[in-house]
Protein backbone atom coordinates (compact mmCIF):
# COMPACT_ATOMS: atom_id res chain seq x y z
CA UNK A 1 0.00 0.00 0.00
CA UNK A 2 1.16 3.68 -1.05
CA UNK A 3 1.01 6.28 1.59
CA UNK A 4 0.44 9.61 0.00
CA UNK A 5 1.92 12.30 2.39
CA UNK A 6 -0.18 15.02 1.37
CA UNK A 7 -3.23 13.42 1.72
CA UNK A 8 -2.18 12.46 5.51
CA UNK A 9 -0.64 15.70 5.92
CA UNK A 10 -4.34 17.49 5.01
CA UNK A 11 -6.01 14.94 6.95
CA UNK A 12 -2.83 15.55 10.34
CA UNK A 13 -4.28 19.02 9.93
CA UNK A 14 -8.03 18.72 9.95
CA UNK A 15 -8.24 16.46 13.34
CA UNK A 16 -5.77 18.87 14.85
CA UNK A 17 -7.36 21.94 13.86
CA UNK A 18 -10.75 20.09 15.38
CA UNK A 19 -9.14 19.59 18.79
CA UNK A 20 -8.10 22.91 19.10
CA UNK A 21 -11.76 24.38 17.88
CA UNK A 22 -12.96 22.14 20.85
CA UNK A 23 -10.66 23.81 23.85
CA UNK A 24 -11.25 26.62 22.66
CA UNK A 25 -15.01 26.52 22.10
CA UNK A 26 -15.61 27.40 25.96
CA UNK A 27 -13.89 30.67 25.43
CA UNK A 28 -15.66 31.09 22.50
CA UNK A 29 -12.92 31.42 19.70
CA UNK A 30 -12.11 29.63 16.92
CA UNK A 31 -8.41 28.73 15.79
CA UNK A 32 -8.29 32.04 13.08
CA UNK A 33 -9.72 34.16 16.41
CA UNK A 34 -6.87 32.89 18.24
CA UNK A 35 -4.32 33.14 16.22
CA UNK A 36 -4.89 36.98 15.59
CA UNK A 37 -5.43 37.35 18.86
CA UNK A 38 -1.95 35.78 19.60
CA UNK A 39 -0.94 38.10 16.97
CA UNK A 40 -2.12 41.16 18.28
CA UNK A 41 -0.86 40.39 21.67
CA UNK A 42 2.86 40.35 19.72
CA UNK A 43 2.48 43.26 17.95
CA UNK A 44 -0.54 45.48 19.32
CA UNK A 45 0.12 48.60 16.58
CA UNK A 46 -0.07 46.41 13.21
CA UNK A 47 -2.52 47.28 10.95
CA UNK A 48 -5.81 45.42 9.37
CA UNK A 49 -3.24 45.01 5.75
CA UNK A 50 0.02 44.01 8.23
CA UNK A 51 -2.58 41.42 9.98
CA UNK A 52 -3.10 40.11 6.50
CA UNK A 53 0.14 39.75 5.65
CA UNK A 54 1.31 37.96 8.47
CA UNK A 55 -1.44 35.92 8.82
CA UNK A 56 -1.78 34.97 5.40
CA UNK A 57 -5.56 36.05 4.77
CA UNK A 58 -7.29 38.11 3.38
CA UNK A 59 -7.90 42.21 4.37
CA UNK A 60 -11.69 41.36 4.60
CA UNK A 61 -11.53 38.15 6.57
CA UNK A 62 -9.37 40.53 9.21
CA UNK A 63 -12.17 42.42 8.96
CA UNK A 64 -14.80 39.56 9.82
CA UNK A 65 -12.67 38.27 12.48
CA UNK A 66 -12.00 41.45 14.37
CA UNK A 67 -15.53 42.09 14.10
CA UNK A 68 -16.46 38.61 15.32
CA UNK A 69 -14.21 39.07 18.10
CA UNK A 70 -15.32 42.89 19.12
CA UNK A 71 -19.24 41.29 19.46
CA UNK A 72 -17.72 38.49 21.57
CA UNK A 73 -15.91 40.94 23.89
CA UNK A 74 -12.62 39.80 23.31
CA UNK A 75 -11.64 42.96 21.38
CA UNK A 76 -11.89 46.42 22.51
Amino acid sequence: MRTHIPYLLAVASTVATRRVDERLYGYDLTVRQYGLLTQLALEPELTMAELARQLGIARQSVHQLVNELVEAGHVR
